[in-house]
């Protein structure tokens, strides 16, 4: 999740529910392994993650369903978490 994090961080927009999932799923898939601990962003090289994020972004953005998305939504109680807010901080 901290790659995730990162990439928000650096560009200043959220990214697609979807992606925040697989990267979440990422993340689980590590545990018990000695590498658990280690972020992302060291085991891949920086700008094939990079890279990788945004092909998979772009790919959510363009071919997912509003109605798949709520469907995940509902059976989701904690989707709020990842949903960022629309409006602007002042």
């Amino acid at each position: 999740m901290g790659l995730g994090r990162l990439i928000k961080q650096l560009y200043g927009q959220p990214l697609h529910y979807l992606h925040n999932i697989l990267l979440k799923q990422w993340d689980q898939l590590r545990f018990g392994s000695e590498d658990k601990d280690t972020p992302l962003d060291i085991i891949v090289h920086p700008c094939k993650a990079e890279a990788t994020i945004w092909l998979i972004e772009e790919t959510h953005r363009h071919n997912t369903s509003f109605h798949h998305i709520a469907k995940l939504w509902r059976s989701d109680p904690m989707h709020d978490a990842f949903v960022d807010p629309i409006f602007p901080e002042l």
